[in-house]
Order: C-alpha cells, then sequence, then structure tokens
C-alpha cells in the first residue's frame, strides 16, 4: 500500500510539475495552481515513503525556492513588477529549507530512538507472544499427554478386565466340563455296576432255575433199565417230559440245541 501512494504522489508531483512550467511559459493563469498540486503530490509522495515532517518541509521548500527563483527571474524579465514579491517569496522558502533542514539532524537522532524503543517495544511483545505460545503449546502438550496416558490406562484397564474376565469364563467352563465328565463317569459307572449287578442276578437266577430244574427232573425220572439213548428229543420226552439237565445220563449235547445245559426242556 505505502508503494502504491508513493508512485501515485511522484506521478502527480511529475505531472502538475510539467503543466506549472508549461503554465508559466504560455503564461497560463492556471500554472501557479498546478504548482500548488505538484506540492501536494510531494507531499503524499514524501509520506508515502515514510519520511519524517522536517524532511517533508525541506522538500517543499527547496521545491518552493527553486519555483519562485525562477518566476521572479521571469518577472525580472518581462518587467511586470513581481519580481521583488517573488524574490522575498522565494527567501521565505530558502528560510524554511535551511530551518527543516537543520532540524533533520536532530529529527533523525529522534527517531532513531524512537524506532528504537519501537523495535524493542516489538521485541518484547514478540518475546511475551512467544512465551505465551510456548505456554500454550506445553499447556497443550501437558493436556495431550495426560490425554494419552488416561487413554492407555483406561486401554491397559479394559485390557486386564478382558482377561480377568475370559480366565473366569474359561475356569468356569472347566470346571463345568469336569463336573459334566465326573457326572458322566459317575453314571456310566453306576450304569456298569447296574448291568453287573443285573448280570450276575440273571446268571445267579439261571442257575437257580437250572438247579431246581436239575432237581426237578431228578426227582420226576424213573428207573430205567435199559440204556438211556435217545435218537431226538421226541423220544426222549416219552420219558423225561420237560427235558434232561447235563448232569444227566440221557443228556446229550446235539439234543441241547440253545447250549443252556439243558436238553429238550419245554418252552
Amino acid at each position: 500500500m505505502a508503494t502504491f501512494f508513493s508512485w501515485v504522489g511522484f506521478i502527480i508531483t511529475a505531472y502538475f510539475l510539467v503543466s506549472g512550467i508549461n503554465g508559466i511559459r504560455k503564461r497560463n493563469p492556471k500554472a501557479t495552481k498546478n504548482f500548488f498540486l505538484m506540492i501536494v503530490g510531494i507531499i503524499i509522495w514524501l509520506l508515502a515513503t515514510g519520511n519524517s515532517a522536517f524532511i517533508i518541509l525541506f522538500a517543499l521548500g527547496f521545491v518552493l525556492f527553486l519555483v519562485f527563483l525562477v518566476t521572479a527571474i521571469i518577472s525580472l524579465f518581462k518587467r511586470n513588477g513581481k519580481a521583488k514579491k517573488q524574490f522575498l517569496m522565494m527567501a521565505g522558502a530558502m528560510v524554511v529549507c535551511i530551518g527543516s533542514a537543520a532540524m533533520i539532524p536532530n529529527d533523525k537522532k529522534e527517531t532513531k530512538v524512537e524506532a528504537t524503543q519501537v523495535k524493542k517495544k516489538v521485541a518484547d511483545e514478540a518475546e511475551k507472544k512467544a512465551a505465551a505460545i510456548a505456554k500454550q503449546k506445553a499447556k497443550e502438550e501437558a493436556e495431550l499427554k495426560a490425554k494419552q496416558e488416561a487413554e492407555q490406562k483406561a486401554k491397559e484397564e479394559a485390557e486386564l478386565k478382558a482377561k480377568q474376565e475370559a480366565e473366569q469364563k474359561a475356569k468356569e467352563e472347566a470346571e463345568l466340563k469336569a463336573k459334566q465328565e465326573a457326572e458322566a463317569k459317575a453314571k456310566e459307572e453306576a450304569e456298569l455296576k447296574a448291568k453287573q449287578e443285573a448280570e450276575a442276578n440273571a446268571k445267579a437266577q439261571a442257575e437257580a432255575d437250572a438247579k431246581a430244574k436239575a432237581e426237578a427232573g431228578a426227582a420226576a425220572t424213573p428207573v430205567q433199565t435199559t440204556e438211556n439213548s435217545f435218537a431226538n428229543c421226541t423220544e426222549l420226552r416219552k420219558v423225561y417230559p420237560n427235558g434232561v439237565p447235563s448232569t444227566h445220563p440221557a443228556y446229550r449235547a446235539k439234543l441241547d440245541r440253545d447250549h443252556d445245559n439243558w436238553a429238550c426242556e419245554r418252552d
């Protein structure tokens, strides 16, 4: 933006300087106005470039000195009676130029001091801003670290809880499985024991029945004088209606078809 206004001031100054000179040469009454507009352009140019007030006054005094010098010389040659007035105005411009030139070093010194103060102030503000940024950054890092630690702790607690639950579940499943296996084993043992007892009872009953049959057959056996040999069960049942046990002389293995040590028994 400063560059833009400095160029604007320079263009205005150059344009109205040329216009003012042409106006003087052509005796145009607008020449004075053009010179004043040129001065405005110089002011804009100098302000935009960051110059102090004394430099601006020096520049204006110098320009006015040149302008009035030229116009006074022209009036002197034309003898229009304005030369004296213009020389006085030239002298006034010279005083302004010399006075402002004398103040420029002090102004520069003050400007330098002000610049140093401004620079120090800017540095202090920058340092404060940097400290504030560093503090904010440290705060954010601390908050982030605390957040990460909290998340890590929560994660570890969740993992530990999940592990404990899994172990508890596995333990319960193992206990349940062991209980079921023990119950199944106890059931199998009970069934086997019951089966063995049933077989033993059945065997005992069979032996008792066989003994009872044998005793009954022995009691019912008539006295035979002939040989106890029968070709089949039909002939044997004619003599022994209930059949004979394996201990009987008339017992033959071929007549014991179901191999229960009792030949030709009735169903």
